[in-house]
């Protein structure tokens, strides 16, 4: 083979080298300016939406599909606690963001007559009083998960509470209340059940429950503390309930209390 020869074949190699270069870096050009925001790694996005204040955060969610499922993932779990306040007159409710210093107000025409009884891992427990039903509310999402009738008997309001949230498989609704000669009645419900389970149980101590007494889920069990010191425990995979003795409050002698021990 001539010289002239190979060199004009070495030039043809370099030339198609050259050129499938230049074709490859087209084309990743291209692909690089068919990419979208949606396309960012999920990391990066949680990274992004975990550091927003709640609102850009669910204004974020609106965005797409992929941003919805990224800025829910860190929602609630980065978020720090808001203070909800509900109006005296209208439908406007404020939301405080204690760490940003921000009020935020959104209007909420669903929860007319309706009366506030629990809330816990971003979701609100009400009883809607004209259709004797509670129901769960997400104020970010507006979603609602709604449970069976359950009517609720004036003058005396039962002391309300949730394991967790009604997204969770676990989610149980319990409410307590005192009746005459030493019974309560304690009804359970779950989202997606038909109606309420209801068990009249009989006090070997003294409770009476209030409806702005308290109640706390913990390690599986329901705890129901009164004004006057009794603290009642319900296990609501065994359905005992029991009340245990406690002790007298040590307070100063100018300290008065409602009952006397």
């Amino acid at each position: 083979m001539s010289r002239k020869r190979r060199r004009l074949m070495v030039k043809s190699l370099t030339d198609t080298v050259t050129n499938n270069r230049r074709t490859a870096i087209k084309v990743k050009n291209k692909a690089l300016e068919l990419q979208t925001w949606s396309d960012l790694p999920e990391e990066l996005l949680e990274l992004t939406f975990s550091r927003l204040t709640l609102a850009d955060n669910v204004r974020a969610s609106a965005v797409c599909k992929r941003w919805h499922s990224s800025a829910s993932a860190v929602r609630v779990v980065n978020q720090s606690p808001w203070l909800m306040r509900f109006p005296k007159i209208g439908d406007w409710y404020e939301f405080y963001d204690p760490v940003h210093r921000k009020t935020y107000s959104r209007e909420f025409a669903e929860l007319t007559g309706s009366i506030l009884c629990c809330a816990k891992d971003g979701w609100l427990l009400l009883y809607q009083l004209r259709s004797h039903r509670m129901f769960f509310f997400n104020p970010f999402t507006r979603e609602v998960i709604k449970l069976p009738a359950f009517e609720i008997t004036y003058p005396t309001f039962p002391m309300v509470a949730f394991s967790c949230a009604p997204t969770s498989p676990g989610c149980v609704v319990f409410t307590v209340k005192y009746v005459p000669h030493l019974r309560v009645v304690i009804s359970t419900c779950h989202p997606g059940a038909s109606e309420w389970t209801t068990v009249n149980y009989q006090n070997r101590l003294p409770f009476v429950s209030g409806r702005w007494n308290k109640i706390v889920f913990c390690n599986g069990l329901f705890y129901c503390l009164t004004f006057t010191g009794e603290l009642g425990v319900f296990d609501p995979v065994e359905r005992v309930w029991n009340v245990l003795a406690a002790p007298s409050p040590k307070c100063p002698d100018n300290c008065f209390f409602a009952k006397s021990w």
